[in-house]
């Protein structure tokens, strides 16, 4: 009967439920577990090495922060500043934006005493923009203060500014035009809201262009091969404009398109920067270098060589590289390199278990002859390797691994040329602006969340665990309401960012616009809507433009008002230098060295010696422990060390001095005073008693007019500080003890 079948079907849909959940539950439980054992490792890294990690700043504050209603050093600084400004708000994190409201709010909802300024936050930004929630920025956040969903005390206005001072009429004319027609896509209402309100006035007087180019692609591979060609042809027909390169800046939403479009541009010969083309690591030198280095801790390893001898055949331009390969990839380490020798390349491989890391990087440079002229990758390396070095990375070894950790961000600083195009992510480029651009790849899912999670409640009986960490699944549509909202809400804000992410892409231009995506109809001539290329082809269709055309055009092609920019002249370095640290071609030598064995010297060593004495001596009781602290290490004869101890204890009971080596008075010994100049003295004693102060220096060899200004700068700073000189004394200590009072 009909209730019979009810139970049936809701027994069989829990059933299948249970099933998803506990699947769900599966895979979440060992990253899970893997999270939780790499947190335990971070804890312990960070306790021994007495680390705090940026990320660590935020909680930790917001967390004293909720254990007090008004945190003292949030209320001192309340009453220092009166105004706040924040730029860029849309990115700011809804737990630094709560560690900042205490911050203002101790003056924002304050009474200011009369005559006082009003205390006032300005907050600036672009919801639209809002490109880094991977990061914890929040673009409701700024959504709902600009709703006045949060108030302060103080009088609250949101001011709009429609002004844009960047693109042309007819770039700005065919961004509000589109994401007007955006706005119509959202399910969210707020979103919905924010984008029908995006429109522009343009503060430029003249015309720009726009372009819209769909290729026909059949999968990814194609798709990396097509997009390529077409910014090609976009670039060529842009040197005909007379558009400089180095305007032209081409966006991508990943390293993988970036690395697509560099490296078929560098087949094509144009020249391009970018920070993938600017990586340390991918100079052809520096993975021979690195690849030499780990040579020599695994020289019987074939896969190195075979990178090695790869490098030497394209430097060397041999032809027969398949005899070279056979004939040297079994060769032990030591004859490895013996064939170079008619090249006029020697090198001895057992050398760098004997220079140091820096030296053996220049060593593999001067052997192999690496560089001809200044190499920025080269010396980038090379800086890396000092900075090693400083760091306490000694070894090859131990440098290769932080090599391996560094080496991806590791890139070179490239000034602007006139013949390189630009490649940039969108993420970099906010904030930006280029004359032309060019965004290939605009075919992004915009619901894309196969590779999200998402925190749930799980049910009772399923597992001790009342929460999971469950990978998004479109069945959670059917597990229920709190699952069901969880989705969708996951579903909305990845279509908001990735409308967001276009937003910038698209807005970046001031002059050309250039978008190339996909026909992303299916064969029953469906559009995808969920994607920017339906999106776009949408937006065609709903102003009646779109004829199964492949390119559509907005505004003129001729570009107007446009001045080529021009990269600044700079000073090239032509030459590398480097010598071998053991042909003594070049001598270095300490100050001190260059004192050794002289009278000069002596005299130093003896002057220095007594100041560190006398530093630790405030009564005779403390002239045995001084004189041990500081002779020790000292290869004094017996005769030395007795007349050091007798002309120190004839200065402490000098009738002239001993009052001043008693403990009676306060005594400061080389203590650093800062003048109002910024000048440092530093007087070797000072003994005060009832706000007096006597000035004691010590000298060695005689008397100079130099020795009694630098006692008169003495008192006078400290007459500045309120003392009142009593006496100043210059002790000079040589065979005997004589005294000045000056």
């Amino acid at each position: 009967n009909q209730a019979e079948i009810s139970a049936m079907f809701q027994s069989s849909k829990r059933a299948i439920l249970k099933r998803d959940y506990l699947k769900a539950i599966d895979k979440s439980l060992i990253p899970l577990s893997l999270l939780s054992e790499i947190a335990n490792e971070i804890e312990h890294i960070k306790k021994d090495r007495s680390l705090v990690l940026i990320s660590d700043f935020n909680p930790t504050i917001a967390k004293e922060i909720n254990n007090q209603p008004v945190p003292f050093i949030y209320e001192r600084m309340g009453e220092r500043y009166k105004n706040y400004f924040i730029d860029e708000f849309q990115d700011t994190s809804e737990l630094q934006w709560t560690n900042i409201i205490p911050l203002a709010d101790h003056n924002l909802n304050t009474q200011q005493p009369l005559g006082e300024p009003v205390a006032n936050i300005t907050l600036v930004g672009d919801a639209k923009q809002s490109i880094y929630r991977f990061r914890g920025g929040k673009a409701e956040q700024f959504i709902d203060l600009c709703n006045l969903e949060q108030s302060f005390e103080i009088e609250q206005k949101v001011i709009d500014l429609p002004y844009n001072y960047r693109s042309s009429r007819d770039v700005i004319a065919f961004n509000n035009s589109f994401f007007e027609f955006v706005a119509t896509k959202f399910q969210n209402e707020t979103y919905k809201e924010l984008f029908e309100k995006s429109t522009q006035v343009p503060k430029k007087d003249f015309g720009g262009y726009v372009n819209l180019s769909f290729l026909e692609v059949k999968n990814k591979e194609e798709e990396l091969e097509l997009h390529p060609k077409k910014v090609l042809e976009i670039i060529q027909d842009l040197d005909e404009q007379g558009v400089s390169r180095s305007d032209i800046c081409i966006l991508t939403r990943t390293r993988k398109e970036s690395f697509a479009i560099a490296n078929y541009l560098n087949e094509q010969g144009v020249s391009i920067i970018s920070s993938e083309s600017l990586l340390v690591s991918n100079s052809p030198e520096v993975k021979f270098i690195t690849s030499l280095f780990a040579f020599s801790l695994n020289p019987k390893d074939k896969n190195i060589k075979w990178e090695l001898l790869n490098y030497l055949v394209q430097k060397l331009a041999l032809k027969d590289s398949h005899n070279l390969f056979l004939n040297n990839l079994e060769k032990e380490a030591s004859d490895f390199f013996s064939w170079l020798q008619e090249y006029d390349i020697y090198f001895d491989l057992s050398k760098l278990q004997t220079l140091s890391l820096y030296e053996s990087a220049e060593y593999i440079i001067r052997s192999f002859k690496l560089i001809g002229t200044s190499d920025a990758y080269i010396q980038f390396f090379l800086d890396f390797i000092f900075d090693a070095l400083n760091n306490k990375t000694h070894g090859i070894a131990e440098f290769l691994d932080l090599w391996d950790q560094k080496s991806g961000k590791l890139s070179i600083l490239a000034p602007k040329s006139d013949h390189a195009v630009q490649i940039m992510t969108i993420h970099k480029s906010k904030g930006l602006e280029f004359p032309v651009v060019i965004y290939p790849f605009a075919n992004t899912d915009l619901q894309d969340v196969k590779k999200e999670h998402l925190w749930l409640p799980l049910p009772e009986g399923l597992n001790d665990i009342p929460i999971g960490y469950l990978k998004a699944n479109k069945s959670m549509l059917d597990w229920g309401d709190t699952e069901a909202t969880a989705y969708q809400k996951l579903l909305d804000t990845t279509e908001f960012d990735s409308i967001n992410v276009l937003y910038v892409a698209l807005t970046r231009a001031s002059h050309q616009l250039y978008i190339i995506s996909n026909l992303a109809i299916n064969t029953k001539g469906e559009v995808k809507e969920n994607t920017v290329s339906g999106l776009l082809i949408g937006y065609l269709k709903s102003k009646n433009l779109w004829n199964d055309a492949l390119s559509y055009e907005f505004g003129e092609k001729v570009i107007q008002n446009y001045s080529p920019s021009k990269s600044p002249s700079l000073l090239k370095q032509e030459h590398f230098y480097s010598s071998f640290t053991q042909n003594n071609a070049v001598q270095l030598m300490t100050k001190s060295g260059a004192l050794w064995n002289s009278l000069q010297e002596k005299a130093i060593k003896k002057g220095d010696l007594y100041h560190d004495i006398f530093s630790e001596i405030d009564t005779i009781e403390d002239m045995p422990s001084a004189i041990k602290k500081f002779t020790q290490e000292e290869s004094l004869s017996e005769t030395e060390l007795q007349e050091l101890e007798r002309l120190i204890s004839e200065v402490i009971l000098h009738p002239e001095l001993s009052e001043y080596f008693n403990s009676e008075a306060l005594v400061v010994k080389e203590r650093n005073i800062l003048s109002p100049t910024g000048e440092v003295l530093r007087p070797d004693r000072l003994v005060i008693k009832d706000n007096l102060v006597t000035i004691i220096d010590y000298k060695t060899g005689a008397f100079q007019q130099t020795h009694q200004s630098q006692m008169e700068e003495y008192e006078n700073i400290l007459n500045e500080m309120g003392y009142k000189t009593l006496k100043k004394i210059l002790i000079y200590i040589n065979t005997e003890v004589n005294i000045a009072i000056v």
